[in-house]
């Protein structure tokens, strides 16, 4: 499978591309999870698609086989008491930002899936940028989203209830009571092939 080249009039090599979503920014409680990823010219990632799309085996499935077969990839968290600051718009710009700044290649065009660009202030970097909607998306070729920041945000939510005293967690809150002390999982991940 090959990546469509031209975006807006210009050309970029496929190698240039980085593709940004998020995850968890519908949900009521816990991080939300950026992740951002340049695939080469050609890979193998059969059922590639936005990880909405998916079934959790597929995601679970894909998640290791994008790691590998990517250019570099990166994967940022905006955390509750992050999100309770600047509220779930910012925060879900500052994950993508991370994403984006923690990958080993810095791409020279990003493709964001939504309808939202992530703003200059935001992204810390001069990279030319457009996002896709649902509709754009159908209408005109993109590369692949990233199907992968759902497990990350899988994984790192699924520890809090544990880390969270059962007098503190209430169900009906709209998010997670402020953690006493944070946890020291890291705000971005990333890794490249070389």
């Amino acid at each position: 499978m090959a990546q469509v080249l031209l975006f807006g009039g210009r050309s970029f090599e496929a190698h240039e591309i980085a593709g940004v979503d998020e995850a968890g920014r519908g949900c009521l409680a816990g991080p939300v999870v950026a992740g951002a990823c340049i695939l080469p010219v050609e890979y193998d990632l059969p059922w590639l698609n936005d990880s909405k799309q998916l079934s959790e085996a597929r995601r679970e499935t894909l998640y290791p086989l994008i790691r590998e077969q990517a250019v570099a990839w990166g994967v940022g968290v905006a955390w509750p008491w992050e999100i309770d600051a600047i509220n779930i718009l910012q925060a879900t710009f500052r994950a993508m930002s991370r994403a984006v700044r923690a990958m080993k290649v810095e791409p020279r065009f990003l493709r964001i899936d939504g309808d939202k660009l992530i703003p200059r202030h935001a992204l810390q970097l001069d990279i030319p940028r457009n996002s896709s909607s649902r509709a754009t998306a159908r209408s005109r070729p993109s590369p692949p989203r990233p199907s992968w920041p759902r497990p990350s945000a899988t994984a790192s939510w699924s520890a809090w209830p544990a880390a969270i005293p059962a007098t503190a967690w209430n169900p009906t809150w709209a998010t997670a009571p402020r953690p006493t002390s944070r946890p020291s999982a890291p705000s971005a991940l990333a890794a490249s092939i070389g």
